[in-house]
């Protein structure tokens, strides 16, 4: 989502406290709901659907309370044993402690991501679309669907994928670059899709690629 000029408007802190409180209401309204369900098209139940996302996301707040640029493990916190609504605590704190470790991030430093060296902004925008992706999944498994509003699903799609295209929903764009729906006839990008996770001043005006396998960023040929 752009503003007049065609400058995409920045995301900050309140963005993803919002968008963290969006989600965790409507998953509450479900909490008392099979869990067990599967999520159309995903390998995945609600509740490993939010476990992975409190997983992410504690990984993103422990990366940025580490300040490091190096490579960092994923902050594993699966336990079988919660129920959904210790589960969906967890998305929450941990979204909390992101909001914490990114509250005195220096400005213009750099955080480690396998998509790429984020900042500050970046994360904020990778954690708005986990919580707004999974928690659509998950709420529609639970037959209580929700669509995020345009205002902050379209500011999400347009920093970390710049190369969407105009024209559309801004929720439908980004569920599309998420690989979830096609566009207007325009197939889904498959298993390759990433995350422009670097400064968006950094994007080179190419659609980068993910190898699924090596869990990478594809390097562009010269």
């Amino acid at each position: 989502m752009a503003n007049d000029e065609g400058v995409t408007q920045s995301l900050g802190l309140s963005d993803l406290e919002a968008t963290s409180d969006l989600v965790s209401n409507r998953l509450r309204g479900v909490q008392d709901h099979d869990w067990a369900r599967d999520i159309e098209g995903l390998a995945w139940t609600c509740w490993q659907a939010a476990d992975h996302l409190a997983t992410v996301l504690l990984t993103f707040a422990a990366r940025a309370a580490a300040r490091t640029a190096e490579s960092f493990p994923m902050a594993r916190c699966s336990d079988p044993a919660l129920s959904a609504s210790q589960v969906i605590s967890l998305v929450e704190s941990s979204t909390r402690l992101l909001v914490f470790a990114l509250a005195d991030l220096p400005s213009g430093f750099r955080i480690f991501h396998p998509a790429g060296l984020a900042d500050g902004e970046g994360y904020v925008a990778m954690a708005c679309d986990e919580l707004l992706v999974h928690g659509s999944e998950i709420a529609g498994a639970m037959d209580a669907p929700f669509q995020p509003p345009d205002q902050i699903a379209g500011r999400v799609a347009r920093r970390l994928f710049p190369w969407a295209p105009n024209g559309f929903g801004d929720w439908e764009t980004l569920q599309w670059a998420n690989d979830r729906s096609d566009l207007g006839g325009q197939p889904p990008p498959g298993p390759t899709w990433v995350w422009h996770s670097r400064p968006l001043a950094e994007w080179d005006r190419s659609i980068p690629q993910w190898d699924p396998v090596a869990r990478q960023v594809v390097e562009r040929q010269c």
